[in-house]
């Protein structure tokens, strides 16, 4: 088989099964192999049409996926021949993991390379994480799962295994002091094995994580998957040119007009923690009262949790109220708790 700018990216993937994960070593954006979008590139990619879309250079590229697989002859041609020690794959197991949780069911495999991380080897083995297989869980699991993570001391570790990689858990789980390594099962599943690390706490900005994104899988465990990544994609990309706050607004505004409340809500929280200036809001809601008319302002908005919010903000500012605590006084009042905002 020769590897060059022609070959498919479905045969090398047939050839060398890990090479659907492992490109993402090779660079960030091949990470969308992954998914179920993926799944409909890997049929129709070359290495060409790869190059292009991760701006690698061709000969680049080449050069990496031979020796991602441990392959290349000696002149430095990357003509593909069956290696002695060829990559190992996610998909081998180990003896079974036979534990259980209420939140989920018995898991009997994980990852074998686990072992071989440099993290995990500074971690200790993994085998007595406790571990939590969501795959079919109904509702939300976040709050138990919290509480379990909030339990575990440091030294100690937690096994989630989903269909799909819970990329929202990751930022809730450093923030409690938890560092992580994902892995790719037989069936596709996600092994994410969280190491307490540290003593960490809940900041109040966890409320406000899309955790409800973690729902989708009871519709559909791919639209799990699409609906993930398609929020890492808006939200986590370094490619998009405005500001975060800028964004936030954007999606304020855009929830407002679209009578999403709950969700315009979260964002006028999360963008004001963000360093907001609370007058940008000001012309957010003077622009909504003249293009959604004054009587609909009056009678929707005004008496709303939003405009609550706002006005919070805007009162505490007069009073000389430094800006963290009026965060706090934000996440107190409009945080999970309050039905017109919580999503859990």
């Amino acid at each position: 088989m020769e590897l060059n700018e022609n070959t498919r990216l479905e045969d090398l993937i047939k050839e060398y099964p890990a090479l659907r994960t492992g490109m993402a070593d090779i660079n960030p954006r091949f990470k969308m192999l992954q998914t179920p979008m993926g799944k409909i590139m890997i049929k129709k990619a070359t290495v060409a049409d790869m190059s292009e879309r991760s701006g690698m250079p061709v000969d680049e590229l080449v050069a990496a996926i031979a020796a991602k697989t441990g392959l290349g002859a000696a002149d430095g041609s990357a003509s593909l021949t069956p290696a002695a020690e060829p990559l190992p794959t996610a998909r081998a197991a180990t003896p079974a993991v036979e534990q259980q949780d209420e939140l989920g069911e018995p898991l009997s495999e994980r990852p074998a390379e686990m072992d071989a991380e440099p993290q995990v080897e500074r971690w200790g083995k993994v085998d007595g994480f406790k571990v939590i297989d969501v795959r079919k869980a109904h509702g939300n699991f976040f709050p138990g799962l919290k509480k379990r993570a909030e339990e575990t001391a440091v030294g100690e570790g937690l096994h989630i295994v989903q269909s799909f990689e819970p990329i929202p858990l990751y930022d809730v789980m450093a923030e409690l002091g938890y560092e992580h390594v994902v892995r790719r099962g037989d069936a596709g599943e996600y092994h994410v094995y969280f190491y307490r690390a540290e003593q960490g706490e809940d900041s109040g900005e966890i409320a406000f994580r899309p955790i409800a994104l973690l729902n989708f899988p009871v519709i559909d465990e791919e639209l799990g998957d699409v609906a993930v990544n398609f929020w890492n994609l808006t939200w986590n990309d370094d490619k998009r040119y405005l500001s975060q706050e800028t964004r936030l607004l954007l999606s304020m505004a855009n929830a407002l007009g679209a009578g999403r409340m709950r969700q315009a809500s979260r964002e006028l929280i999360k963008a004001y923690a963000h360093g907001c200036d609370s007058r940008a809001f000001d012309d957010v809601f003077e622009l909504v009262a003249w293009n959604q008319g004054i009587g609909n302002f009056a009678s929707e908005i005004g008496p709303s949790t939003l405009f609550r919010a706002y006005r919070t903000i805007k009162d505490q500012e007069k009073r000389g109220v430094p800006r963290a605590e009026i965060v706090e006084m934000l996440k107190e009042r409009f945080g999970e708790q309050n039905p017109d905002v919580g999503v859990q």
